[in-house]
């Protein structure tokens, strides 16, 4: 049974979550080109693109083609509601040079891309190879591909809390959602789920999504790199800070000096993973990729 069937009664994200806080052209994403960071994205002049968004659910699309004009951006999701919404959303914004086709990535095909955005769908995939594969026949040589991911020191808990949830049939419905929601609120409040569940949105697609999905992994970031440099790609930088900034190694006294320089020793991947479990901020992971 595919995973992502649940996404068809309760769509992700739930648009409504953000349109009550903006229109959903004021919305920004970090993790696509525009105008400011293109030369991170693109060798050449400002000029028109190509942009796949991979898993596009129901708003990111709109985002990255709402902060640049000069992107061509198509949106594939598997989920035929969040499509849907997707295409009456960028229809009431006004969203132009946007397209939408309702399919999984393994049955995509078009011409190739000048870059792909993938946010939050890796985590999702069991067979990664194949997945990665996919993506790099969908990209030009020279192409920037940026993957988002959980990461696995901040949702380290949510491991075995959701395979409980599983261990007892609860199911990404109404009653498994009302469900998840009593329980976590019911718990201490010192206790590391509902910590994490209170810095996050409480909608019933978000918590179908984090919760009761039938499958996810979280990442160090070595992994994310290995994941996908298997796979004629080349890790270019992070696009969020968590595996990379601040590192504490910067700031220690003189006399801890030694354990500094030992770090510095370090293969790049390795201090990403220690980066990453010092900053204690990687509940989402991103980075950027071109393809080779």
């Amino acid at each position: 049974m595919p995973s992502y069937l649940h996404y068809e009664d309760y769509p992700y994200p739930d648009p409504i979550s953000y349109i009550n806080q903006a229109p959903l052209s004021k919305f920004k994403t970090h993790n696509a080109p525009r105008k400011d960071n293109w030369d991170l994205w693109f060798d050449g002049a400002y000029e028109r693109k190509s942009v796949l968004v991979v898993g596009c659910g129901t708003t990111e699309a709109i985002f990255i083609a709402a902060q640049e004009p000069m992107l061509s951006i198509t949106g594939i999701d598997p989920s035929a509601s969040s499509i849907e919404i997707s295409e009456k959303l960028a229809k009431s914004e006004g969203i132009k040079d946007i397209k939408f086709i309702n399919t999984p990535l393994e049955l995509f095909e078009s011409e190739q891309f000048d870059a792909i955005i993938c946010s939050g769908v890796l985590h999702h995939i069991k067979d990664v190879d194949i997945f990665v594969s996919k993506l790099r026949s969908l990209c030009k040589t020279g192409s920037m591909v940026s993957v988002m991911v959980y990461g696995n020191q901040v949702r380290k808990h949510l491991i075995d809390f959701c395979h409980f949830l599983k261990t007892i049939g609860v199911e990404p419905d109404k009653k498994g959602i009302d469900f998840v929601r009593h329980l976590i609120e019911s718990l201490n409040k010192g206790h590391p789920i509902r910590a994490f569940y209170e810095t996050a949105n409480k909608t019933d697609s978000q918590i179908a999504d984090t919760w009761l999905h039938t499958y996810f992994k979280q990442y160090s970031a070595s992994e994310l790199i290995d994941a996908v440099e298997r796979h004629n790609f080349k890790f270019s930088r992070w696009i969020n800070k968590a595996p990379f900034t601040p590192s504490l190694f910067d700031k220690l006294p003189k006399k801890f000096s030694e354990f500094s320089e030992r770090f510095i020793s370090l293969k790049d991947k390795d201090q990403y993973d220690i980066n990453q479990i010092l900053n204690f901020s990687d509940a989402k992971i991103t980075g950027a990729f071109k393809a080779i």
